[in-house]
């Protein structure tokens, strides 16, 4: 029973992601807000994910649609129960 409900969570998309900003470069919103809309095209989606900054370095980007189709790639990545945390832990 654990291991399914884990598995079916792992297998999700997060409902948010945040983004740390490099501030010793420029950082153009306007530019992340024209890549989502070019993405939003290529995955024939008519919206596009909530932009937000939490703090001044840090990006929350919401969820794609639940309607977005993304293709899956032929490629596959398996990692460990380590490499896997880290990423989990962003």
């Amino acid at each position: 029973m654990v291991l399914s409900s884990l598995q079916n969570w792992l297998s999700k998309a997060p409902n948010y992601t945040i983004f740390r900003v490099n501030k010793l470069t420029n950082f153009d919103i306007n530019q992340l807000q024209k890549f989502l809309e070019e993405q939003s095209k290529e995955l024939n989606s008519a919206l596009i994910p909530d932009i937000s900054f939490i703090q001044p370095d840090c990006v929350v980007v919401k969820q794609w649609p639940t309607d977005t189709v993304v293709e899956r790639s032929g490629n596959e990545v398996i990692v460990d129960t380590i490499c896997g945390a880290a990423v989990l832990r962003g």
